[in-house]
């Protein structure tokens, strides 16, 4: 982030530089005073993400062409000029303010705004420059082979981590299918919902790492509160899943945490048949705690 000040010789900057400072401590501040004779060079203009002009555009040519220039490279102008050349105006780009007053106070409120603004901007142009589409496929893609970093790129390009890929699938899903519980806790903290379902298989997020035998991942799912018994297209409940897999350990997990081992599937058998059916003792004696007679 980079600032430009504009002011007027007789028209202190000092106090807004120190909000500057204050409220985005990484960011660079220049400041250049119009009665001295602009010393600005284009180089230097193409940097600049966010400028204050503190004095009249109207006064000065050379000020209403930089100005234009700016908006030309993106950046976000503030000034407290209400007399604006009409086509800078038009452009809805520039934010007037009454007084200087009025634009501190902006700052000081809108920190976080501007702030997460301009890490948007960095983070989709630097995806664009380096070749990543900004689409939900891709985000997919960079999901399953877990390269961190350029997802974290896409969310703060803005990227919802709640997509879905082509097929439908959640890009959790995909993490959970991925055995990656990294991938997992990640897109959690970031806000993935816990129970979206695929529509290839109707499974949630849970329910494909109990069908990948991934004990540790569906520990964390229990932990963060998924539903336990959800049904699949399949008719099925992830405990039917586990108990047809052998997986006791997710088994007893999602026993002791509130799944129901007698949801029936399409087939008219629950966990527990199935566990009383094929003799799966361990199993048995896990859900019979649960079991309630029919």
């Amino acid at each position: 982030m980079k600032w430009l000040i504009i002011s007027d010789r007789n028209m202190s900057v000092e106090a807004l530089k120190n909000i500057l400072h204050e409220k985005f401590p990484h960011a660079e501040i220049f400041s250049e005073f119009q009665d001295d004779g602009l010393k600005l060079n284009f180089d230097f203009l193409c940097g600049i993400t966010h400028s204050v002009f503190l004095c009249p555009l109207c006064k000065n040519n050379l000020i209403s062409y930089i100005a234009g220039f700016l908006l030309g490279q993106g950046a976000k102008i503030f000034t407290t000029d209400t007399r604006l050349d009409s086509d800078l105006l038009d452009s809805g780009l520039i934010q007037s303010f009454a007084d200087e007053k009025d634009l501190s106070s902006f700052v000081l409120e809108s920190s976080a705004e501007i702030l997460q603004e301009q890490l948007e901007e960095e983070s989709y142009d630097y995806l664009f420059e380096n070749g990543y589409p900004f689409d939900g496929e891709n985000f997919a893609r960079y999901i399953e082979k877990w390269n961190e970093g350029i997802c974290k790129r896409y969310v703060d390009a803005g990227m919802d981590v709640n997509i879905t890929d082509s097929d439908g699938t959640p890009v959790l899903n995909i993490a959970a299918r991925a055995d990656n519980l990294d991938a997992v806790k990640w897109l959690v903290s970031c806000g993935a919902r816990l129970d979206s379902i695929s529509k290839d298989r109707g499974y949630t997020a849970i329910m494909d790492s109990v069908w990948r035998g991934n004990a540790e991942m569906t520990r964390f799912f229990i932990e963060q509160g998924a539903e336990l018994d959800t049904i699949s297209k399949d008719g099925q409940t992830m405990l039917v899943l586990a108990v047809g897999a052998d997986k006791t350990e997710i088994v007893k997990m999602l026993a002791e945490n509130g799944a129901n081992p007698d949801i029936k599937d399409g087939m008219g058998m629950s966990a527990y048949d199935y566990a009383k059916l094929f003799k799966k003792t361990e199993i048995l004696s896990i859900l019979e705690k649960y079991h309630k007679e029919q």
